[in-house]
């Protein structure tokens, strides 16, 4: 009985020391999604307040990148050396999805 107190006090102990040394961990939130466009498409950039967040597009299209913020955040994404318009979106605590579809004038549509 005693045993299991001290390790629970001890388990209680090292997730509160995770959730303080490391709230991104706890916090961070994943956006992914699909991206479909006439051009290859290999970059992703999330801008949330004053932090940026990039991440690769695979031959299909996928992206996936994690983000510490939560709240409104702008979508852009690099073919070449040109980007696409930004689009809104929301970063959460848990995983979003966002698909969306490149316009001939480089706007993004929600798919």
């Amino acid at each position: 009985m005693k045993l299991n107190v001290i390790r629970e006090g001890i388990f209680s102990a090292v997730a509160f020391l995770i959730v303080i040394l490391f709230p991104s961990i706890v916090l961070a939130g994943e956006i992914f999604g699909s991206v479909k466009a006439h051009n290859k498409l290999n970059r992703v950039e999330i801008n949330c307040d004053a932090e940026t967040y990039r991440g690769d597009i695979d031959q299909y299209g996928a992206y996936k990148v994690l983000a510490s913020k939560t709240g409104k955040c702008k979508i852009r994404f690099q073919y070449g050396n040109n980007w696409t318009n930004s689009f809104t979106i929301r970063s959460y605590k848990k995983a979003s999805r966002y698909d969306f579809k490149v316009d001939g004038d480089n706007n993004l549509r929600r798919e």
